[in-house]
């Protein structure tokens, strides 16, 4: 039985490498990575309709619980003034940048994650603010120096 295991791995490792090389594999990978990333989550909060990149789980998880998990932050952008500048430092995947570009605020999103990036850049601009927000891919330290970071 471990022997048949074994081969199988081992065939399915072949076939993916080998798969890549045929067209008819290519498309069909990028219709699953399409759909895939395709799915959105629309929340309604206030006034405000948001719509959220929901790829995965735990991207649905954190659209979903928009309204409830950080009631605080979400009143806390209330207060401000239109026109304010936000700098969302770890700003994920933009859930709190586009509600405060959304109040009207030039936002700085700061986000170091390559892993959040793409999923932070989907969001703006399924919301129509890409000239409200502006990515910024580092992370920010209390002083000047090149270290490393722990993502986790």
């Amino acid at each position: 039985m471990k022997k048949l295991k074994l081969v199988i791995e081992e065939y399915t490792r072949h076939l993916i490498r080998h798969s890549r090389k045929l067209r008819v594999f290519r498309i069909i990978q990028e219709l699953i990575i399409d759909s895939v990333m395709e799915q959105t989550y629309t929340v309604q909060h206030g006034s405000e309709q948001i719509i959220f990149s929901t790829p995965n789980k735990l991207a649905r998880f954190r659209a979903a619980t928009f309204s409830d998990k950080e009631p605080e932050t979400l009143k806390w952008i209330d207060s401000f003034f239109p026109a304010s500048v936000l700098w969302d430092i770890g700003a994920n995947v933009g859930l709190y940048s586009i509600y405060a570009a959304m109040k009207g605020m030039q936002v700085m999103a700061f986000e170091p994650s390559m892993l959040n990036l793409e999923l932070l850049g989907r969001n703006i601009c399924l919301n129509r603010l890409e000239n409200d927000i502006v990515i910024l891919p580092f992370a920010l330290n209390d002083r000047t120096v090149v270290s490393m970071m722990n993502i986790g």
